[in-house]
This record gives C-alpha cells, structure tokens and sequence, in this order.
C-alpha cells in the first residue's frame, strides 16, 4: 500500500499495478466468498476502485484483493 500512498492519484501508479488492481479487484467481486469476503466487503471494493479511477485522492486501496 506504501507505493498508493506515495501517488496520491490512480493515475500516477505504476501500469502494472493499476492493471492488477483493477484485475484482481474484479476477480473478488465475481467470487467473493471464494475469497472469504462477504457482500459488505464487495460493495467496500466496488467504492474503493471507483473513487481510485474516477480521480479522488487516494485514501485506501484494495489490498485484500
């Protein structure tokens, strides 16, 4: 998470881990159980990369994924 803080923005990240962000975010949200996550968590993940995309700083990014 240390390398999301210091880019404040989505845009700044590196490609390759916008792309695995991105990726693995949306492979959770397919199968969240298969990930030990429960619907409060995907709705937290689905906010969470939608604030990172559209342009807000960034405060939190999912890690869990």
């Amino acid at each position: 998470m240390s390398i999301a803080i210091k880019c404040k923005k989505f845009d700044y990240l590196p490609k390759e881990y916008k792309e695995n962000l991105i990726s693995l975010t949306s492979e959770v949200i397919k199968s969240p159980s298969k990930y030990g996550h429960g619907d409060n968590g995907v709705k937290t993940f689905i906010t969470n990369l939608s604030d990172n995309i559209n342009g807000s700083e960034i405060t939190d990014v999912n890690t869990k994924c």
